[in-house]
């Protein structure tokens, strides 16, 4: 039966990869479809792709000079989800066409790959693929193609992807990098620019091996640049700093749930050495008292390290954190509700009100809080073994190296030590003269007997 012109009719299907374990051995798998029934929903256990094919109404085809519909796909939708296939298929019903860059299909000549697509497709599959990865990873991906990618290649007349294989284009876009948030435009520190071009070449080993591109140019670059002493240096808060970053005004852009969130975070990042990565992620099933059972311990997995971490949650923490109306998910309860990169923000605006009249000595950001945790350990004489098991660190010797350099508090500590300890010395030496002195007085003076 002929379809009429001006037909939307889409059929979408599950294309099983090689891999698929609902097909395990079988070379020829089957295409599925959407389940109608219990049954059909207990058998459909993968993820694999979901494409369509059939018939939009704007898409046409010329024969003997006639107009027909055109059949179109099968064309990869670019998720795994019924539910979203079908909110896709409806958007291009609504379309009435194909896109002009297919959402998911690859286009048949791989010259003609251009960084808008290779880009957009590559985050496609980072968020919707068959692992996809955590929010705010995606975020910095995401970061890395429309905050710089894109904008430095429309600037400089970069079309296709393959123009990366050159190692000096690749070289001079990592030269453009500059701070997008604080201090815009000033240049990267050292391990950001190392981070952001582990993400680059991560980006470009995936495009060529979509063979959008034959090698990476980037593969070769090496930031051997050594950081400056300001670079290597951890700097933490004074006290005085951080009761000032506690009594900032709350920002008027933001609710006051907000606001308290942010102030929780900024707490339990001080108190437990956690960096802002773990604190965003951390919920109540993380929260187990402490092997004596007087208090609390946060127990989690690291993002950074993937190992586990056990340091000690201060009892008014607690409190706060549970205060939060959170979130729950998988039955657990997070107690922060917004994301990585909005949380990161906050505060970093946070600590901008604190400094208003009288800035900080060193520049913030919200890891200070995790330096601010050890140093203030170290102005107590805390055992160092104990400071750098509690910031999940491989072993003393990398506790002792990221904070030989110390803050101004723990140079008065110091310097007030070393002037005590001088005092002792120098009363010990003048003892010592004395008896000497004495003992020479006795041995030279005349005996009684003699005269």
């Amino acid at each position: 039966m002929a379809i009429p012109l001006g037909t939307n009719d889409l059929k979408i299907f599950r294309r099983h990869l090689t891999d698929c374990r609902r097909y395990p051995g079988v070379k020829n798998k089957p295409f599925s479809y959407r389940p109608r029934n219990a049954q059909e929903k207990k058998t459909d256990t993968c993820e694999c792709p979901i494409w369509c094919y059939g018939y939009l109404a704007k898409e046409t085809r010329t024969v003997d000079g006639r107009t027909k519909p055109k059949r179109v796909g099968p064309n990869s939708i670019g998720v795994n989800d019924w539910a979203a296939a079908e909110r896709e298929v409806a958007a291009l019903y609504e379309r009435g066409s194909l896109p002009p860059v297919q959402t998911a299909a690859r286009p048949i000549d791989n010259n003609a790959i251009t960084v808008q697509y290779a880009g957009k497709r590559y985050l496609e599959s980072r968020k919707n693929g068959l692992n996809p990865i955590e929010q705010d990873t995606y975020d910095h991906d995401e970061s890395l193609m429309h905050d710089r990618l894109f904008p430095y290649c429309q600037a400089n007349g970069i079309v296709y992807i393959r123009d990366f294989e050159n190692r000096d284009v690749c070289n001079q876009f990592t030269e453009s990098w500059r701070k997008l948030r604080r201090n815009p435009g000033d240049p990267l520190a050292i391990t950001t620019r190392k981070i952001v071009l582990q993400r680059f070449r991560k980006f470009l080993s995936e495009c060529v091996e979509n063979e959008w591109m034959k090698k990476s140019g980037a593969d070769k670059i090496r930031i051997a640049k050594p950081p400056t002493a300001a670079e290597e240096e951890r700097y933490g808060l004074e006290l005085d700093e951080y009761e000032r970053l506690m009594s900032a005004p709350d920002s008027p852009g933001l609710t006051q749930l907000e606001n308290v969130e942010t102030r929780v975070a900024t707490e339990l990042m001080r108190w437990t050495g956690m960096r802002i990565s773990d604190a965003h992620k951390f919920n109540d099933a993380e929260v187990v008292p402490n092997e004596k059972g007087d208090g609390w311990n946060a127990d989690f997995i690291q993002k950074k390290t993937k190992k586990r971490c056990v340091t000690p949650l201060p009892e008014h923490v607690k409190v706060q954190l549970h205060a939060l109306p959170g979130r729950t998910e998988a039955g657990k309860k997070f107690f922060f509700t917004c994301s990585y990169t909005a949380l990161r923000m906050r505060v970093d605006t946070f600590a901008e009100r604190a400094q208003k009249e009288q800035p900080f000595k060193h520049p913030f950001s919200p890891h200070c809080l995790r330096h601010t945790f050890a140093i203030q350990h170290i102005h107590q004489g805390t055992d160092m073994k104990f400071i750098s098991k509690w910031l999940g660190h491989e072993s003393v010797s990398v506790t002792h190296e990221h904070y030989g350099n110390w803050i101004g508090t723990t140079k008065k500590i110091a310097a007030d030590a070393n002037r005590e300890a001088n005092d002792r010395m120098l009363a010990a030496a003048a003892e010592i003269r004395r008896q000497m002195n004495s003992e020479r007085t006795n041995s030279t003076a005349t005996p009684l007997g003699t005269l």
